[in-house]
């Protein structure tokens, strides 16, 4: 089963000095945040504190 997350990010990152780099970036987060469990922790990380008791993050799951 082939599955993505689509995150975009802009292309004038004043650290990012080429589109390999934001490339592997956007390779490595994919990577990272694919798995739910690591999602939620990134989700909890830095999401407005205010706004997660509104989710419900032990519902996160993969969409083809």
């Amino acid at each position: 089963m082939d599955s993505y997350i689509s995150l975009a990010f802009s292309t004038d990152f004043p650290y990012t000095s080429s589109m390999a780099e934001l490339k592997t970036y956007d390779l490595y987060a994919k990577a990272i945040l694919k798995d739910p469990e690591n999602l939620k922790a990134f989700l909890q990380e830095f999401l407005p504190k205010d706004l997660l008791p509104h989710l419900d993050l032990s519902q996160l799951s993969l969409v083809p």
